[in-house]
């Protein structure tokens, strides 16, 4: 694969990551380049910043924004991949990014292989939990909307050793007060990913481990809450509307999924 700097390439849609030899070791080349353009395309960068309230996704917003989390997540003490760019400015021309290499498997295809045995399963996922639900209470405790995941699923995280990395930090909210309700957008987003193609006995187990470790069980029972029991007569609503929309197809969707944590936090001891 060649080191030579993204300056140097053709311009090319969605983002382009090649790998680099240093003498610090290999790292990664990341060019944030455009995803598409047209009206279509400046009609939802509107709706993404006014309905959605999130950052943009061109270029430049992904690439600042991916920086400027890598950094947050990184001093609150969250394992994601070292922004090495002032190290090897030579690779770093326009909108790139130079990653630390991070050797290992993506979570959600190790999980989904069934590979694991479960008590690998269960070791992981509670590794996972234990983090995930650190950064949670976090960033409810100091209001940092940052360190909440845009785009969060096991795909989304690499196993390199005892390490458990998290990918995909290039959207973001913005502020708002509640962070709750963004927390289990989260959560939820994560377990569809587990559930997936997943056995209900299997799916079960993995979220009986994850809440073993999760230390914010009032997240879990908000996340719940939000989806199942939630007590706004207008997002009941919007919320009964999805269910019917997703009913049929996968073995295990969405609220299926909810209705499985709500169960194992009714029938699980906590600690």
């Amino acid at each position: 694969m060649s080191a030579e700097p993204a300056r140097a390439r053709p311009p090319r849609r969605g983002n382009q990551i090649w790998p680099v030899p240093t003498v610090d070791g290999p790292v990664l080349q990341k060019l944030y380049a455009a995803r598409d353009a047209g009206p279509a395309h400046w009609f939802r960068l509107l709706i993404e910043r006014i309905a959605r309230q999130k950052t943009p996704t061109t270029a430049a917003a992904r690439w600042r924004t991916e920086r400027t989390l890598l950094a947050a997540w990184r001093e609150a003490g969250c394992d994601v991949p070292e922004d090495v760019s002032p190290c090897h400015p030579a690779y770093v021309h326009g909108y790139v990014t130079l990653l630390e290499y991070v050797d290992g498997k993506i979570l959600g295809k190790l999980l989904a292989s069934e590979a694991p045995s479960r008590e690998r399963r269960d070791d992981l996922l509670r590794r996972f939990s234990a983090a995930w639900g650190m950064r949670h209470g976090r960033a409810l405790d100091t209001n940092d909307v940052r360190l909440i995941q845009e785009h969060g699923t096991f795909l989304h995280v690499i196993v390199a050793g005892d390490r458990l990395v998290t990918l995909d930090l290039e959207q973001s909210f913005l502020p708002r007060r509640d962070l709750v309700p963004l927390i289990a957008k989260e959560i939820v987003a994560y377990l569809r990913s587990l559930a997936k193609g997943a056995d209900p006995a299997v799916f079960r187990a993995d979220v009986a481990a994850i809440v073993s470790t999760y230390p914010r069980r009032d997240l879990l029972d908000a996340t719940v809450r939000e989806y199942l029991d939630n007590p706004n007569p207008l997002r009941r609503i919007v919320w009964s509307i999805d269910r019917r929309r997703r009913k049929g197809g996968r073995r295990l969707g969405k609220y299926a999924a909810l209705e499985i944590l709500r169960d194992v936090l009714v029938t699980e001891p906590e600690g």
